[in-house]
């Protein structure tokens, strides 16, 4: 059995990526909850499928193996689209090119952000079907992999090319937001708040590292993807038709674990850990700051005091003022002093029960006369 830590991996990443989602949600950042939820999904996607083929490659489910191929393909998309759509953010916020945004603009930018991050993905399947050769593949241990593509020029420029492309203009995107900030670096904090984008100056450079280093990594992994399938004998073929391309669509390809080569062993391998590799950069990024500190503080103190009230000390009773103490009829009297009592000297009445309270002060003593005295 190859590869057994990819559940440990899938199953920590997927816990990663979720724990810093709680501020976002607040901040509305719709691309970076898009990451969130597709790395998120392909980690649980990833976590089934290698407990389903622990130690063997059958065809057990077909449908879900179709399913589980295009989550995988689509996250590829899905990452470069989010990243571009926080670095098309990052560079309007920075270039003030609104000084003020109406609400009719915020709805219209959110509506942007949701169809790259999300329709975007999903809409690069139907257009993955066009080259791709076979319906999946099955690794043994490690389940479905993405979506077996037909390699040809339009195989490499749809499946290979585009998330590129994309990558690279998010970088353009990135570059512009550090020029803008080099340019009104001195008044920049000002201009995050007064865009009502919840960004901060910490914020703004770590989605532009988070960007660059998802950018990075995914070109790596294309290239590596790439070199792997050319260096095999044959692979490359010509684009005759879509007929041609889907002639043994329905083919169904088995992977044991000792006839794999290292050639496709590493393609496999490079495209199956992408996933929590970019969970745990995520979480590098995100789920060390301050703010994900401080809501990981909060829900465990909430936890802790719900499990163990007495953690906390003691609850106070509803409908209850414990701020105000009992008089038990004694009379409120205030005491205008020139600084602060130091020591108090008590002289009890002979008759009266009363008290005469000599408050000492650094100047002089002031006498004052209560009706009942509280000890």
């Amino acid at each position: 059995m190859r590869n057994p830590d990819l559940t440990f991996w899938s199953l920590i990443g997927f816990i990663l990526v979720l724990l810093p989602a709680s501020w976002h949600l607040r901040a509305r950042n719709v691309a970076t909850l898009s990451l969130i939820f597709w790395l998120s999904l392909a980690n649980a996607v990833m976590f089934v499928n290698t407990l389903i083929w622990s130690g063997n490659f059958r065809n057990t489910s077909p449908i879900w193996c179709d399913i589980s191929s295009h989550v995988y393909t689509a996250v590829n998309y899905a990452i470069v689209a989010c990243s571009l759509s926080q670095m098309r953010r990052l560079e309007s916020v920075a270039s003030t090119k609104r000084a003020v945004i109406t609400a009719r603009e915020r709805t219209s930018r959110l509506w942007q952000e949701g169809l790259l991050c999300i329709v975007f993905p999903v809409v690069m399947l139907p257009v993955i079907y066009l080259v791709q050769g076979h319906r999946y593949n099955i690794v043994e241990s490690l389940g479905p992999s993405p979506v077996p593509v037909f390699l040809s020029w339009p195989g490499i420029l749809v499946f290979y090319v585009t998330p590129v492309v994309i990558g690279l203009a998010a970088l353009v995107y990135a570059a512009l937001a550090i020029r803008w900030f080099l340019i009104r670096r001195l008044q920049f904090r000002s201009i995050l708040a007064s865009a009502d984008s919840n960004l901060t100056v910490a914020r703004f450079f770590r989605l532009i590292a988070l960007a660059i280093t998802d950018i990075t990594v995914i070109t790596v992994e294309i290239a590596l993807q790439l070199g792997l399938a050319l260096s095999t004998p044959n692979s490359f073929r010509k684009y005759t038709s879509f007929r041609d391309v889907h002639t043994d669509f329905g083919l169904i390809s088995q992977f044991p674990a000792e006839t794999l080569t290292w050639k496709p062993h590493t393609g496999f391998v490079v495209a199956f850990y992408t996933c929590p590799i970019y969970s745990i950069i995520f979480f590098a990024f995100f789920g060390l700051g301050d703010e994900a500190l401080n809501d990981y503080i909060r829900v465990t103190r909430k936890a802790i005091g719900f499990v163990l009230p007495s953690a906390w000390g003691s609850r106070p009773l509803p409908g209850k003022n414990h701020n105000v103490l009992p008089t038990l009829g004694s009379k409120v009297i205030s005491v205008d002093l020139a600084s602060i009592p130091t020591e108090h000297e008590l002289a009890r009445g002979p008759d009266t029960g009363e008290a005469i309270v000599e408050l000492q002060t650094g100047r002089s003593r002031i006498p004052v006369q209560v009706e009942r005295f509280v000890v």
